[in-house]
């Protein structure tokens, strides 16, 4: 019966052994698919992580450039409108001078048409020509030595109007007039005054061109600023945004880099471990195994002697020699079974766990050996696009260079123009109303002229 129950309880063994096994391994891969599934979800929380650090980066990048662009957008309607003034300026000053210009044409004009006319030129020609000319007669000498007389008086007032009006009005050109009435002839003042004409239409054609040359020059000026101002800022903006991008992927770099430095660690620890836990189980499982034989012989050899003691009482009854603790038997053989069944469940616990340590070792083992792959490639990915980066971000600071080049160039042009083309150096209503009293001044010389000739 206790072999039967031996056997019984073996094959059980074996059953429940088995049955065991199989849900450790059950639950090694459910385990390990869980262990996937958390270190994916894991590596893709991470992941947004990064990426929300960077669109945050972007965005306060972004609103920076946006305060840039418009202190820049109000910086250049400033100036647009300090330019657009002047040019107003600068326009009605021009108009005004073409306009001062064509009257002074006009008056002058007038003028040479009095002093060309008939009766201007013929009495010079009568009245001037015959004090030239000798006489004979002291009456008629007398006659034209009072008129030349006349007119030198005449030719000096008219002089000394000028004179007087280039003193008070400070004017060059009354002062050379002046001047030339005194000491050229009549017909000469008149090429005097054509030539002052075409000084006159030739300042006024330079000042035109001047103008035009200044509004054009104006223009492509501001719009190549606004062009290389408009790139600078744009690639500034890139350099910063690569170089935080740069900044970035060297922290992820080196973030993945230690990770893998402590999951080979771990791996390390981890098979040191199992190699030494393997090795104890297994001493464990070899002693359950011994101690479970050994006790199984003794049994046999117990029930073989107990068994024989028994069978020879039972046909010698009368003999009453010593033949061993037959009352004790159940409880020896008990104990020892119990031990027996002590040491099957130690080999039976130890197999399991052994089992399970494995499992659990290879589940680990895998998941790391994937993971450290994955952040391997994503490393040398990274890397790559940080070199990447860099060499355009190099490229790019090389672009901004001669582009702040060309915009240093345009600003210094810019500076060359403003005296010549946006400062006003005089007040225009002054010197139209100068230039007025010049002609009047002018206008008055020739009617003392012109009187003086008639008479």
């Amino acid at each position: 019966m206790l072999e039967g129950l031996h056997t019984k309880f073996r094959n059980e063994l074996a059953d429940v052994e088995s049955a065991e096994t199989e849900q450790a391994h059950q639950f090694g891969l459910t385990e390990l698919h869980l262990t996937n599934v958390i270190t994916k979800d894991t590596s893709d929380r991470d992941e947004k992580s990064v990426l929300k650090g960077k669109r945050a980066a972007d965005s306060a990048r972004g609103k920076g450039e946006l305060a840039e662009t418009r202190a820049a957008k109000a910086a250049d309607e400033k100036l647009k409108a300090e330019i657009e003034s002047t040019f107003r300026a600068k326009t009605a000053t021009y108009e005004e001078n073409q306009k001062v210009r064509a009257a002074e044409l006009v008056a002058v004009a007038k003028a040479i048409e009095i002093i060309s006319s008939p009766s201007v030129a013929g009495s010079y020609a009568k009245h001037v020509n015959l004090a030239q000319v000798a006489v004979s007669g002291k009456a008629e000498t007398f006659l034209q030595l009072g008129r030349s007389r006349r007119r030198i008086s005449a030719r000096e007032q008219a002089a000394a109007l000028l004179a007087k009006r280039a003193s008070a009005l400070g004017s060059k050109e009354l002062a050379a007039m002046a001047s030339a009435a005194t000491a050229n002839p009549f017909e000469k003042v008149i090429g005097m005054i054509e030539d002052l004409i075409a000084r006159l239409k030739e300042a006024a054609s330079a000042e035109a061109e001047h103008k035009a040359w200044c509004d054009e020059q104006l223009k492509a000026n501001k719009l190549k600023r606004n062009k290389k101002t408009a790139q600078v800022n744009k690639l500034v903006a890139d350099i910063q945004s690569m170089e935080a991008s740069i900044a970035d992927m060297g922290a992820t770099i080196q973030q993945l880099v230690e990770e893998q430095a402590e999951l080979t660690k771990k791996m390390g620890e981890a098979t040191e471990l199992r190699t030494e836990e393997k090795a104890e189980n297994l001493a464990t499982i070899a002693d359950a195994k011994a101690g479970f034989d050994a006790v199984g012989r003794a049994l046999v050899i117990l029930r073989e002697f107990y068994s024989s003691q028994s069978s020879f009482l039972q046909q010698v009854p009368e003999m009453a020699a010593y033949k061993g603790q037959q009352s004790g038997k159940e409880g020896v053989l008990g104990m020892l079974e119990v031990i027996q069944t002590d040491f099957s469940r130690l080999r039976a616990e130890t197999e399991a766990s052994e089992a399970e340590a494995a499992a659990q070792y290879d589940s680990f083992m895998k998941t790391s050996e994937a993971s450290k792959k994955q952040k391997h490639k994503e490393e040398v990915k990274l890397r790559l696009d940080k070199d990447q980066t860099e060499y355009e971000n190099g490229e790019t600071k090389k672009d901004l260079s001669a582009t702040e080049e060309e915009l240093a160039r345009a600003d210094k042009y810019y500076e060359y123009l403003k005296p010549n083309c946006l400062v006003v150096h005089v007040n225009w209503d002054d010197r139209v109303a100068h230039r007025k009293e010049e002609i009047a001044a002018l206008k008055e010389a020739y009617a003392i002229l012109d009187k003086k000739t008639v008479e």
